[in-house]
């Protein structure tokens, strides 16, 4: 399909798989042409968010909260 997330919102992407989506070289050139460099940040910075450091027991709870009471038989 080759969608692609809108990046009005937070992005959990890592660096690399954010500018393997996004064209960096085009959008590095527009920055520069528009002197964009020294006055805003890059849209990596405004919309990427770490993702949460997740305990392991946070992680058996979360999964706890998701698994249905109903056993497949």
């Amino acid at each position: 399909m080759k969608g692609r997330k809108v990046l009005y919102a937070h992005a959990y992407y890592s660096e690399a798989e954010f500018w393997q989506v996004y064209d960096r070289p085009s959008y590095q050139t527009l920055r520069q042409q528009y002197h964009a460099e020294a006055t805003f940040p890059d849209v990596l910075a405004k919309t990427s968010t770490p993702l949460p450091d997740l305990a392991p027991s946070k992680i058996k709870g979360l999964l706890a909260l998701v698994k249905s009471p109903y056993k497949l038989r």
